[in-house]
C-alpha cells in the first residue's frame, strides 16, 4: 500500500456507538442494587429508518435534555439512621440505649414488651437497607478511555446555551455552514445575532460503501436548551420567544458516485465544492436547492413534482491523480478555489464569469511541499496569499502572483510529525494555527516563524479539525480523534478567585465538548456568535457553549435591586413634613 494511501484510510469514519458527557462518580460496590435506569445515558442516536431520498423530506432532529433521577439518602438522614434515629411514615423509634439495657427494663405487660422488641427489630432491618450513597461530581478531563469501572459521563445542561443533534441515514466526514446572503462579521456587537430561534443551512458530504449524496439542510427553530431542566427559568427569557417548538429539519439530498473526503461553501452564496475519494474536485451549484429550503413548506413541497428540471444541480468536475482533503475558498476574491491533494500538488480554480456558470483550473500546479497537502488557507486579508500545511511537518505561504510555482515565498517548520489542519486568524492576519498528528496544536505568529507563539499538548490522539472563532482574536477551537471538541481563549490569565484544579485543566482552556463517536470536524458559523456545528460517524451537534454569563449576572442583579426595593417602606407625605420641621434650625 503506498503512502498516499495510508495518509487517506486513517483518515475515515468508523463505525458509530452511544457515548455520553461529562462525568459522575457512582459507588457501585456499596450499592449492588441499583438499577440501570438510575444511569443517565444523555446520547442516544438512532438510525433515521424512515429516511426518503424525496427532496424536502425531514430527518431526526433532537434537542438535548437531562432526564437524571437519583433517588438516594441525603446526608443528613443517613446521620439520622447512625445516631439510631430515624423517621419513616410519621412514625419514629429512638434508641435510648444499649440492647441489654432495655432487656432490663421493668414492663409490667408482657405484650408490650415483646411489642417493643418487634419495633427495635423492625427498625434494625430498615436501618440496613438504607445507606447513604457519596456521590460527588467534578470536571471530567479525559476520554471515555480514561473511565474508571465505577465511572460514567454525564452533562450539565446548563453548561450549553444551546445544545441540538441531528442524524442523517450516512455519516459524514466534512460540513460547512452556507449563508445565502452578504453578513457583517466585523460587527463587534453581534448583538442581532444572539436572538433565538435560529434557521441556519449547512451542506455535508457522506461516508458510505453504498450510496453517497451532498445533503443541503436547514435547521430550523433551533431555541436555547440552557434552562430546560430549570423550571424557574422557561418562561423568563425574553430572547427566546415559543421555545417550546420543536426543531425542524428539512433536507434536499444529491446523489453522487464516491464517498466526499471535504466540502466548502464560499461565502455568501449557495456554491460549493467538494473533494471524493476516487480524487475528482466538484464545483456545485445550489441555488436551485437552497431556495427550495428556503420557501420550505411541506404542503407546497409534497405537491410538487419530483423530476422538476427548475431544481438540477449545475456542477463542473476537474479530475485528479489521487484524492485529497485541502479544500479553501477565498474570502477576499469571489470565485477562487484552492486544492491539495495526497501527492503534494496545489492547484488554483477561477470563475470565467460572474454568474459562476463557468471555471477554469490553472494549468501546471504548485508543488512546493515534500508530502500529501493536507490543508490549505487564502489569507483573510490578501488576495493573493496563500498557506498550506503537509505531512513533510511544515506550513508554507505562497504568493500566487509570484511565476515560480516550486518554492513558496515563507517556510514555517511546524511540527515534527504530520501537520494535518491549519486556520487563517480573520480579526489578525498575523496569526495561523496548526493541530498535528500526534495531538499537538500551536499558533504561528508569521513575523517571526522560528518560534510557535503557543504550544499546546492536551489532546491524546491527532488533531482533526481547528478554526478561529470568525469574530474574536484569540478563541480558538479544536476537534481530535480522542472525541473531544475543546475552545481555548488565550487572552485569559489565572483567576486566584476560581478554583484550582491543578495543572490537569490549562488556564486558557474554556470549554470541553464530547458525546460523540469518531469526530471529524468543527465548522463556527460566520454570522451567529460563537455557534458551532460538529459532524462525527453518529451524527451533527450543533451547539454555543455557555461560555458568557452576561445575560444571567445581568437579571440575578436585576432581581436583587427590585427585591432591595421592595423592602424600604413608604413613607406618609405627613411624616416626612414632620420630621423636616423638628430638623429646621428655626
Amino acid at each position: 500500500m503506498s503512502d498516499n494511501k495510508k495518509i487517506s484510510q486513517k483518515r475515515k469514519l468508523e463505525t458509530a456507538e452511544d457515548v455520553s458527557l461529562n462525568i459522575k462518580e457512582q459507588n457501585q460496590k456499596k450499592n449492588p442494587n441499583k438499577k440501570k435506569g438510575d444511569q443517565a445515558v444523555v446520547d442516544e442516536f438512532e438510525k433515521n429508518e424512515n429516511f426518503e431520498e424525496e427532496e424536502g423530506s425531514e430527518l431526526e432532529f433532537e434537542d438535548c435534555e437531562d432526564d437524571i433521577d437519583d433517588e438516594y439518602v441525603d446526608e443528613k438522614t443517613y446521620k439520622k439512621i447512625m445516631q439510631g434515629n430515624f423517621q419513616e411514615d410519621e412514625e419514629e423509634w429512638e434508641d435510648d440505649g444499649d440492647d441489654d439495657d432495655d432487656e432490663n427494663e421493668e414492663i409490667g405487660n408482657e405484650e408490650e414488651k415483646q411489642d417493643i422488641n418487634a419495633k427495635k427489630r423492625n427498625k434494625k432491618n430498615k436501618n440496613q437497607k438504607v445507606e447513604f450513597i457519596d456521590v460527588q461530581q467534578k470536571p471530567f478531563m479525559g476520554t471515555e478511555k480514561n473511565l474508571e469501572e465505577d465511572e460514567i459521563l454525564d452533562f450539565d445542561n446548563k453548561a450549553y446555551e444551546m445544545l441540538h443533534r441531528a442524524n442523517t441515514e450516512w455519516p459524514c466526514l466534512s460540513c460547512d455552514f452556507v449563508t445565502g446572503e452578504p453578513h457583517n462579521i466585523n460587527n463587534p456587537g453581534f448583538q442581532e445575532m444572539k436572538k433565538y430561534p435560529y434557521d441556519v443551512y449547512v451542506v455535508a458530504g457522506t461516508q458510505s460503501k453504498q450510496q453517497n449524496f451532498i445533503y443541503l439542510m436547514r435547521w430550523s427553530k433551533l431555541h436555547k436548551t440552557k434552562y430546560d431542566d430549570d423550571s424557574d427559568y422557561q418562561d423568563d427569557d425574553e430572547d427566546d420567544i415559543n421555545n417550546d417548538d420543536e426543531p425542524e429539519l428539512a433536507l434536499q439530498s444529491i446523489q453522487i458516485k464516491d464517498p466526499v473526503n471535504r466540502i466548502r461553501a464560499m461565502q455568501n452564496s449557495p456554491l460549493v465544492a467538494y473533494w471524493t475519494e476516487n480524487g475528482d474536485v466538484t464545483i456545485a451549484d445550489l441555488s436551485s436547492r437552497y431556495d427550495i429550503l428556503n420557501q420550505w413548506d411541506p404542503k407546497i413541497l409534497a405537491s410538487k413534482p419530483k423530476n422538476n428540471p427548475k431544481d438540477k444541480v449545475f456542477t463542473k468536475t476537474f479530475h485528479n491523480q489521487v484524492e485529497g482533503f485541502a479544500l479553501d475558498w477565498s474570502p477576499i476574491k469571489p470565485g477562487r478555489l484552492a486544492s491539495g491533494s495526497c501527492d503534494g500538488k496545489i492547484f488554483i480554480y477561477n470563475a470565467k464569469n460572474f454568474a459562476f456558470n463557468d471555471w477554469e483550473r490553472d494549468q501546471h500546479p504548485y508543488v512546493y511541499h515534500e508530502g500529501s497537502v493536507e490543508d490549505l488557507q487564502f489569507s483573510p486579508v490578501e488576495e493573493y496569499s496563500l498557506a498550506s500545511c503537509s505531512t513533510d511537518g511544515t506550513i508554507r505561504v505562497v504568493d500566487l502572483r509570484v511565476g515560480n510555482k516550486k518554492q513558496a515565498q515563507l517556510l514555517v517548520k511546524a511540527h515534527e510529525c504530520d501537520v494535518n489542519v491549519i486556520s487563517w486568524n480573520h480579526k489578525n492576519p498575523f496569526l495561523i494555527a496548526s493541530g498535528a498528528d500526534d495531538g499537538c496544536f500551536k499558533v504561528w505568529d508569521l513575523r517571526y516563524p522560528d518560534t510557535a507563539f503557543t504550544e499546546i499538548q492536551y489532546h491524546q490522539e491527532p488533531i482533526t479539525s481547528i478554526q478561529w472563532q470568525p469574530n474574536e482574536e484569540s478563541v480558538l477551537s479544536v476537534t481530535s480523534a480522542d472525541n473531544r471538541l475543546t475552545i481555548w481563549d488565550f487572552s485569559v490569565e489565572n483567576d486566584e478567585n476560581v478554583e484550582d484544579y491543578g495543572e490537569e485543566i490549562p488556564d486558557q482552556l474554556m470549554f470541553v465538548h464530547q458525546g460523540q463517536q469518531d469526530m471529524k470536524e468543527l465548522r463556527y458559523h460566520p454570522k451567529y456568535y460563537e455557534m458551532i456545528v460538529s459532524t462525527a460517524a453518529d451524527g451533527f451537534h450543533i451547539f454555543k457553549p455557555a461560555l458568557n454569563d452576561e445575560e444571567e449576572n445581568e437579571k440575578e442583579k436585576e432581581d436583587l435591586e427590585n427585591e432591595d426595593l421592595s423592602k424600604i417602606p413608604k413613607i406618609k407625605e405627613s411624616d416626612l413634613n414632620a420630621y423636616l420641621a423638628k430638623m429646621s434650625l428655626n
